[in-house]
């Protein structure tokens, strides 16, 4: 842990790809997140955006704009990052496998999903885009293994737990919390969930999930390098 902690401190402001994947790898080990204190300002996903990103949105568009993603696994054996299985969903949903290479059960550890969203999910509205929808949230904190969440539609959105999010059990309380903070966010229309307009974008509920459950939120529309969008300190955990 003194080691990743040395690390995020050397690093400012921009974690740099490898020692990004390297903290991947300590916080899988040792199964604490980074102290938020440590949070960098920056962080180069490398191949994850440059690569990934392309081929998750062309198998979304050969799929007629189903949502596809994947884990990334963190191999405790090997010491590297590893690509899991492509899942493929519907225009409203994927669920992702956690399946490991055969025989490596117990030394590979999901740290990380990446999905593509698309235009039939939780619909943008005018100048907006989808971002981090409630089942996506469900899901990040309903898993103590998970780190790192990334999509990406019109742009790539990252969330990064930290040692102040807290764990769930109870799967019911974790729901209520997750549907009670995002309902003033989004409203039932004959496409399905779409994000209020009088709340403002899909940015702002992800913002205000980060408030709550001590997350960081990074962004980037084009770039690798993944900037922190900046929370209310007044109600941040972190």
């Amino acid at each position: 842990m003194a080691m990743r902690d040395q690390m995020l401190q050397s690093e400012q402001p921009r974690l740099s790809y490898d020692a990004w994947k390297r903290v991947m790898l300590v916080n899988a080990v040792i199964h604490q997140y980074i102290p938020g204190s440590l949070r960098p300002e920056e962080i180069d996903m490398g191949t994850i955006l440059s690569d990934e990103r392309e081929r998750l949105l062309r198998l979304s568009q050969q799929n007629g704009g189903v949502e596809t993603g994947r884990t990334i696994l963190a191999d405790l054996q090997e010491g590297v990052l590893k690509f899991g299985k492509l899942s493929l969903g519907t225009k409203s949903n994927v669920q992702l496998s956690n399946e490991t290479e055969t025989g490596k059960e117990r030394v590979q550890v999901s740290v990380m999903k990446i999905h593509v969203h698309n235009s039939h999910g939780v619909v943008a509205g005018a100048n907006d885009f989808s971002a981090l929808s409630p089942g996506d949230f469900r899901t990040f904190l309903s898993c103590p293994d998970q780190v790192e969440m990334v999509f990406d539609r019109q742009v790539s959105m990252a969330v990064v737990k930290t040692n102040v999010t807290p764990f769930y059990s109870n799967q019911e309380r974790l729901a209520k919390e997750i549907d009670d903070a995002m309902g003033p966010h989004v409203v039932m229309t004959s496409e399905g969930l779409a994000w209020s307009a009088s709340m403002g974008s899909g940015v702002r509920a992800t913002k205000d999930m980060c408030l709550l459950f001590g997350l960081v939120c990074y962004m980037t529309r084009t770039s690798t390098i993944m900037r922190r969008l900046p929370l209310n300190p007044e109600k941040s955990r972190l």
